[in-house]
C-alpha cells in the first residue's frame, strides 16, 4: 500500500528545469573580482551559466541576457625538449581546449575564458550556448545576431 503511495507522490513532483552539465572546465580568467583559478561543473540553464564545485556550490555566475559573444578555441602544445629527445617523434603534443564567454551590461563588459579538460566538448558546449542565447533573444523580442559574429 505504501509503494503505490510513493509512485503517486514522486510521479506528481515538479519537473525539474533543464540543465546541460560539463564536468570538468576550468575557469581561467577575465571576471573582474575573480583572479584564481577554479575547477568545476559548468551547469547551462534556462537563464543563467554556473560554474560549480564538487559540493555543488557556485562559484561563479553568468547571466545568459548579458552574453554578446560565445567562441572555442584548440590549442596545441609540442612536447618539450627532454620529452623529444627521449621519446622522438612518440613524444605527441598536448591539445587543450578553450572556450571564451564575452559578456556585456551598462556598465561593464568582460571576456570570460574556460579550459575544457573533456576531449572534443568545447564545441558542445558553444553549441549549447548559442542554443540558450538565442531562445533568451527571441524571449525578449531581440532578432538574433548572425552566427558568425555569437
Amino acid at each position: 500500500m505504501r509503494l503505490p503511495l510513493l509512485i503517486l507522490v514522486l510521479g506528481i513532483s515538479a519537473p525539474a528545469s533543464a540543465q546541460d552539465m560539463f564536468p570538468n572546465v576550468e575557469y581561467i580568467g577575465g571576471k573582474a573580482g575573480m583572479e584564481d583559478q577554479k575547477k568545476g561543473t559548468l551547469l547551462i540553464g534556462e537563464s543563467d551559466i554556473k560554474l560549480v564545485d564538487k559540493k555543488g556550490k557556485a562559484l561563479l555566475s553568468i547571466p545568459v541576457q548579458t552574453i554578446t559573444e560565445v567562441s572555442n578555441s584548440t590549442e596545441r602544445k609540442d612536447a618539450g625538449l627532454v620529452k623529444k629527445a627521449a621519446f622522438g617523434i612518440f613524444a605527441g603534443s598536448k591539445r587543450e581546449d578553450f572556450i571564451v564567454i564575452s559578456t556585456q551590461t551598462e556598465t561593464d563588459a568582460e571576456g570570460l575564458v574556460f579550459k575544457v579538460h573533456e576531449k572534443n566538448t568545447a564545441p558542445g558546449i558553444v553549441a549549447k550556448l548559442r542554443f540558450r542565447l538565442s531562445k533568451v533573444q527571441a524571449a525578449s523580442g531581440i532578432e538574433p545576431a548572425r552566427r558568425d559574429s555569437i
